[in-house]
């Protein structure tokens, strides 16, 4: 626990670029340490190590995607880059093509959307405004995406029924895992605990 404590949580995507396996998952351990839900630790994959903690980093702070237009900062991923018009400024709009947060793409693109990453759930409670979501029914599953070609930066919530079942299965499973895990890491440690306060008035004894 002291180790992990004392490393330094990375703030921007730069600071990721260099990092390795251990370091990525040392960074995830950090955020839960830390108090951070809603996203596991384990990830499937290299690529989905650095998705999870750029979509963290963003929700910390907005701006923490501090690399070129284009960039992913993972080795091997290729994103698109934003639309000419992006920055806020008005731009004609094209029949048949979706424009959204400095980014265009066609409806026909659209239908192929792939997932790269699920990087978090929420419940809707029927008040919050889930990015593309809008306002959700209250009760309803929606899960944080990455789409491939796409960095975290396109925040994007899709319900249930809209993903494939093998995703949402990975997902689901890592999740109960993860947290069967921390339960009985959870109860070794107050186990532990209370044999060392019996030590303890023993010796008081």
């Amino acid at each position: 626990l002291a180790r992990l404590e004392a490393i330094p949580l990375a703030t921007r995507y730069s600071e990721l670029k260099g990092m390795v396996g251990d370091e990525l998952v040392d960074q995830l351990r950090k955020h839960k340490l830390l108090g951070k839900k809603g996203f596991t630790v384990t990830q499937p994959n290299r690529e989905a190590y650095f998705l999870q903690l750029q979509t963290l980093l963003l929700e910390a702070d907005p701006a923490a995607n501090d690399l070129a237009d284009g960039d992913s900062g993972i080795t091997g991923r290729g994103i698109r880059k934003k639309s000419a018009g992006g920055g806020g400024k008005r731009k004609k709009k094209k029949k048949g093509v979706i424009y959204y947060m400095d980014y265009e793409w066609t409806e026909e693109e659209e239908d192929d959307f792939e997932v790269s990453a699920i990087v978090g759930k929420v419940v809707a409670d029927g008040k919050a405004t889930y990015a593309n979501q809008g306002k959700a029914k209250v009760g309803t599953v929606l899960y944080r995406v990455v789409w491939k070609d796409f960095p975290p930066d396109l925040v994007w919530y899709e319900p249930e029924d809209n993903l494939g079942k093998g995703y949402l299965k990975e997902y689901e499973a890592r999740v109960a895992a993860e947290a069967a895990a921390d339960e009985e890491s959870a109860r070794e440690d107050a186990e532990l605990e209370e044999l060392e306060e019996a030590e303890a008035l023993a010796r008081d004894e």
